[in-house]
């Protein structure tokens, strides 16, 4: 979810105050920002992003 400033990964379903949230691995964090640039990809704060493995179905 990108909160406004970076993205993170909630540990599990949280609200935006909560301090449970985690952010994202920095090599990680390169590789998606890296293919959302590419894309030109603008977020709005509460964007969620979900990542899939394989093909879409």
């Amino acid at each position: 979810m990108y909160n406004g400033k970076d993205i993170i990964f909630p540990s599990k379903f949280v609200n935006n105050s909560s301090e449970e949230q985690k952010k994202i691995n920095q090599k990680t964090l390169k590789y998606f920002t890296s293919k959302i640039e590419k894309a030109k990809v603008l977020f709005e704060k509460n964007d969620v992003i979900i990542i899939g493995l394989g093909e879409s179905p």
